[in-house]
């Protein structure tokens, strides 16, 4: 299974040019955190105008073609507080705490990441974790 951040899961809603890789990966078993899924529907509506009804519709549809949104505990809470802690460097890996709640879900799942971030991804490989890099938005693969 693959746990996917708000970029990836972003940029498949939007269409952007990584949405076929990101659909490839959702045809298999994927997941995504609740606490990333809020990201991703913040972005839409706030930033992109997207009509909340249609977001809410997009995500519904993905959950029932088997995108799991998978539950935020306290044990996810502490492990991306501490990742954030451990890798945080605002000059060179600018890591969100919605960065580290994905790095923790996919860490305590033993499941790979499917992200285009580089810090994130550094982040993933320094905790020995299993990663499937995206490519950003200019198609550089970290």
């Amino acid at each position: 299974m693959t746990v996917l951040d708000a970029y990836a899961l972003l940029a498949y809603l939007r269409n952007e040019p990584v949405a076929p890789l990101v659909q490839e990966l959702l045809v298999g078993p994927t997941a995504v955190s609740a606490a990333n899924l809020a990201e991703v529907v913040d972005i839409l509506v706030r930033l992109h105008g997207k009509d909340e009804d249609d977001v809410n519709a997009d995500i519904a549809l993905l959950v029932f073609a088997g995108m799991e949104v998978a539950v935020v505990n306290d044990d996810h809470g502490v492990l991306a507080g501490l990742l954030r802690a451990r890798h945080y460097d605002r000059h060179g890996a600018v890591v969100t705490l919605a960065d580290c709640m994905a790095a923790a879900t996919a860490l305590l799942s033993d499941r790979e990441l499917a992200s285009s971030d580089p810090s994130l991804i550094s982040l993933m490989r320094d905790e020995g974790g299993l990663v499937y890099p995206l490519p950003d938005g200019g198609g550089h693969v970290p």
